[in-house]
């Protein structure tokens, strides 16, 4: 038997279950899943590095005030195809970012999206895209694939203080466009 902690709640369960954020305050959900309950004691194994972009000495505080250099990649999330392979969507902050004045002619800065393939059930990843706004902070990306195959992403798109959009983006060939 094991015991989660989370937000002050505690939670005791075994091999068999998982998490589920569920409700308003994404309060966890205890779940057995069938296919846990088949496939026996869980077994960790080796980290697995899905990307590490190096922090960069910046050249000073961006639109949101702050140095792009500090946070190399975060925010990823990963989607299971159905063909078995995984994609995941992380941020990366690669460039000295844009200024709150900056014109458009300034192409390619502010943080990008890029996305990796696993085909090997998550032990090693290719990244297969990176994707930029012009003059705009993409982030917080999530990847969903539909019944028929096609990969939808959405993401956040955010010139600060001027422009935010969510924006959704398709690919009809298993994310390599």
């Amino acid at each position: 038997m094991k015991t989660l902690r989370f937000l002050g709640f505690s939670f005791s369960f075994g091999k068999t279950c998982f998490l589920k954020p569920i409700g308003l305050l994404g309060l966890p959900l205890l779940l057995a899943d069938p296919q846990l309950l088949a496939a026996g004691p869980v077994s960790w194994e080796k980290t697995v590095v899905v990307n590490t972009v190096s922090n960069f000495a910046d050249s000073g505080k961006d639109a949101r005030g702050i140095g792009p250099g500090h946070f190399g990649s975060q925010y990823g999330r990963m989607t299971k195809l159905a063909d078995g392979s995984w994609l995941i969507v992380y941020t990366i902050y690669d460039n000295n970012g844009y200024k709150y004045g900056d014109a458009h002619s300034l192409s390619w800065q502010g943080t990008a999206l890029q996305v990796a393939r696993s085909t090997n059930f998550c032990r090693s990843w290719n990244v297969i895209a990176t994707l930029r706004g012009d003059n705009r902070d993409l982030d917080n990306g999530e990847i969903m694939q539909l019944p028929n195959g096609e990969l939808r992403m959405a993401f956040r798109s955010v010139r600060w203080q001027q422009s935010y959009r969510i924006c959704i983006w398709s690919s009809v060939d298993g994310g390599d466009t």
